[in-house]
């Protein structure tokens, strides 16, 4: 995964102090861009928990918070195993897509194939390095 020091855009994805995932271009290929929300039912309680910044229907990814310190924070009441299985099938399912471009209404965005995939790479790495309590 590429994390970033230096904000190369303003679109660029905030995930720790200094910290960053670089938002790629994705003027080509919206057109076919691959729907995603199919693939995350099972997720929405997890980005309900880290929806702090706004709400994804104003702010689109800005609205979700990817601080480890706060992904923590705010799932600590979820079942972290679980998640993380459903965030590597999510990621399985983008990676097997033919499209260079994602896109999901509940997030509010589309992605740059890449970028989303770091981006779950990022939280997949927060959860599976932490020890929350309620996962056991």
């Amino acid at each position: 995964m590429s994390k970033y020091s230096k904000r190369d855009s303003p679109n660029d994805i905030s995930i720790g102090e200094g910290l960053w995932v670089k938002f790629r271009d994705i003027d080509e290929g919206k057109e076919d861009a691959f729907q995603i929300d199919r693939f995350m039912d099972e997720l929405s309680y997890f980005w309900k928990s880290i929806e702090t910044e706004c709400v994804a229907a104003c702010c689109g990814i800005d609205a979700f918070c990817l601080w480890p310190e706060q992904i923590i924070k705010n799932t600590k009441h979820l079942n972290y195993e679980n998640v993380v299985l459903e965030l590597k099938l999510l990621r399985q399912n983008v990676i097997d897509a033919e499209s260079k471009i994602v896109v999901s209404n509940s997030l509010n965005n589309y992605f740059n194939k890449m970028t989303f995939i770091e981006m779950l790479d990022h939280i997949v790495d927060v959860l599976e390095n932490s020890e929350p309590e309620a996962s056991s």
